[in-house]
């Protein structure tokens, strides 16, 4: 989750630090803030490559590189009950949707 908020944060520092000169234009401003938006959909639909780079970084550090899986609490439900939580396939997948997605979905409102 480190790598991918360093991309994140990295790609607003560089577009704040150009809105911070004193002598932008206004058209010029709102290019940045629309090009940021733009990096931060590209970085929301890169998510295959950020994982592959942080399992390698993970990797050269000598670090843990799986997700890891907490134990699922079997509740007992009645047939008209609705499930609150989706049933993923993968751990990577359940980390896209509840974390990844999540935090791209609130940078970019």
């Amino acid at each position: 989750m480190l790598f991918m908020w360093v991309k994140i944060l990295s790609s607003i520092d560089q577009r704040n630090k150009l809105l911070q000169t004193v002598s932008l234009a206004v058209d010029i401003e709102i290019r940045n803030l629309g090009d940021l938006l733009n990096d931060l959909v590209v970085l929301r639909d890169s998510f295959n490559e950020i994982v592959t780079e942080a399992q390698l970084v993970a990797k050269k550090c000598k670090i843990g590189e799986h997700f890891h899986s907490k134990r699922v609490s079997n509740h007992l439900r009645h047939f008209d009950e609705e499930a609150k939580d989706h049933c993923f396939e993968t751990l990577e997948e359940k980390f896209k949707v509840n974390m990844f997605l999540l935090i791209m979905h609130n940078t970019t409102i």
